[in-house]
Parts: C-alpha cells; sequence; structure tokens
C-alpha cells in the first residue's frame, strides 16, 4: 500500500469513528499523565489538535499545572518548517485551520543541555515498530532532524519521540523514507509501547 492509498484509508476509519474521539483522547492524556517519562521530562512539546487527532488540551492543562514547560508548533509560512512557542491561553488559526500559539510568546531554544524533552507527534498512522505516517508536507520529520542536530550524540537519549494516535490508526506495514523519522514509543487508547 502506498502512503497515498493508507492515507485515504486512514481517513475513512476515523470518519466512521468520529463519536469515540472525546473518550480515547482522555484515555491517552491519562496514559501519558501517568508514565514515567512524562514525570522525568521537565520539556514537553505538543501540538494542537485537528478535529481528527487525539486532542491532547486536557494534558497540557496539567503539564501547566505540574510546573512542565510546554510548547506547541507554529508553522514558518511558505516553507515545511515550523517553530515552537510557549503554549498559552491565546492562540490564533493559521491558512490550514490548525490553532497557532501567538508570534509574540516565548519561542522553544533549543540547547544542547541535561533536560528531558517528552515530544508528542500526531500522525496519520504508526505501527507498532514506531513508523511514522503524517500529512505528507513534512513539518515533524524536519523538525526532528533540526533538534537532533543541534544535540550532541550523547544527549540524544533524552529526547523522547512519542507518537500520539487511535488504536485504529495503528498500521501494521507503513511504507518508509530515509528521511522519515523513528518513534521511540506509540500512544493509543489501548497501549504505551516503547520501541526497542
Amino acid at each position: 500500500m502506498t502512503k497515498v492509498e493508507l492515507r485515504k484509508k486512514i481517513k475513512a476509519l476515523l470518519n466512521d469513528s468520529v463519536e469515540t474521539f472525546p473518550k480515547a483522547s482522555e484515555l491517552i492524556c491519562q496514559r501519558i499523565l501517568n508514565s514515567e517519562i512524562y514525570k522525568k521530562s521537565s520539556i514537553i512539546l505538543s501540538y494542537m489538535a485537528l478535529a481528527d487527532e487525539v486532542n491532547l488540551d486536557s494534558f497540557m492543562e496539567q503539564a501547566l499545572k505540574d510546573g512542565k514547560k510546554v510548547y506547541v508548533p507554529r508553522i514558518i509560512p511558505n516553507s515545511s518548517q515550523m517553530d515552537f512557542y510557549e503554549k498559552t491561553y491565546d492562540s490564533e488559526l493559521n491558512y490550514y485551520g490548525i490553532k497557532e500559539p501567538l508570534e509574540s510568546a516565548p519561542k522553544f531554544q533549543i540547547k544542547n543541555d541535561d533536560e528531558e524533552i517528552l515530544f508528542l507527534i500526531p500522525g496519520r498512522a504508526f505501527s507498532l515498530e514506531g513508523a511514522r505516517l503524517g500529512r505528507g508536507k513534512g513539518y515533524y520529520d524536519t523538525y526532528i532532524s533540526k533538534l537532533k542536530s543541534c544535540i550532541s550524540q550523547s544527549n540524544l537519549e533524552l529526547i523522547h519521540l512519542a507518537g500520539v494516535c487511535f488504536s485504529i490508526q495503528i498500521s501494521d506495514k507503513i511504507p518508509i523514507e530515509k528521511h522519515d523519522e523513528k518513534m521511540s514509543y506509540i500512544i493509543t487508547d489501548n497501549e504505551f509501547c516503547k520501541i526497542i
């Protein structure tokens, strides 16, 4: 199955399961909050969900109460790149209809230090081997590559890449290319899977 075919298949599955999203999203939020990697991480890179993605709003709210630094993406116009800005109560819609933090919010600065980062990443589909299929624009793969290039080899283990999706988005086989970044964890409403 090609990437285009798999995206189409997953979209149809999601369209048929909309009523399950709120409950499944809350289950996933609780799984993350109860995880060891969340407890160890002082920085959370998260996202503002589209209608067919896992909604992490309640998770982010609790993370802020827990004293974590929470950042969400803002797309750089006319590019396949994004930066992360501090999560605040103010947001605006970008040209894809995705909520974004204001550009005036503090920007996440990539530092080569010993703070642990939990990076929660949405996708169209994931495999339990850590493969990810995005929406085809390359924003996350580009940012992860940039993040890794700024961190020394010894500190790379402090970055936890966690694919977040509904269980119906798990696929046995995902076509991957050289630039596709592999996840360290997959989190669904059914499981919290560490990739070995």
